[in-house]
């Protein structure tokens, strides 16, 4: 209940004031984040727990990777100017024969992405069960090519990206480049 009628709400201009601001600063420049994690090709399409250990992270679905991603200087970028320097895939066995195709465009195209295991079947039966065999050539392909046995804080800490941001206590930010400032 957050309406006029409180009994502190003559008090929380100050308050009111703060979140405006804030709102003010995440409508600014572009969310800074070295890892992109790929969602499972499954519903319900859900955010996932990933720890941040330093580095900040966004989420996408196959349809970002299939109809936005590219490659530039080894980033992998969106066409709004986003840009990553990771691309970590689900953990689940499955993946489309396209999304797959792309990804190992996205790599030939000097990509790094982590994966742990590489799929054995699609997730889709649009092509009868035909893309299985698909999936398993493309990942032999591919995963040769990736990472496999690292986290992405572990490869980003070896390339010498420095952590985003740390604090002794466990501390929720958000960090956005607004042209030359950096704004946490």
């Amino acid at each position: 209940h957050y309406e006029r009628t409180q009994t502190w709400w003559e008090q929380s201009a100050d308050w009111h004031r703060y979140l405006a601001r804030c709102q003010f600063l995440l409508r600014q420049g572009l969310f800074v984040a070295d890892i992109c994690y790929l969602q499972p090709e499954r519903p319900p399409q859900s955010f996932e727990a990933h720890p941040r250990l330093g580095y900040d992270y966004d989420e996408c679905g196959a349809e970002v990777v299939l109809n936005r991603m590219s490659v530039k200087n080894g980033r992998i970028t969106l066409p709004d100017g986003m840009s990553y320097q990771l691309l970590v895939l689900p953990q689940t066995g499955r993946m489309t024969p396209p999304l797959l195709r792309k990804i190992k465009e996205l790599v030939d195209a000097g990509a790094t992405v982590i994966g742990a295991k590489p799929p054995q079947k699609s997730s889709s039966l649009t092509d009868l069960g035909a893309g299985d065999a698909e999936v398993k050539k493309l990942a032999s392909e591919l995963w040769p090519k990736i990472v496999t046995n690292k986290t992405a804080a572990q490869l980003l800490g070896e390339r010498g990206v420095k952590q985003d941001f740390s604090a002794a206590t466990k501390l929720r930010y958000i960090h956005r480049s607004i042209g030359d400032a950096e704004v946490y």
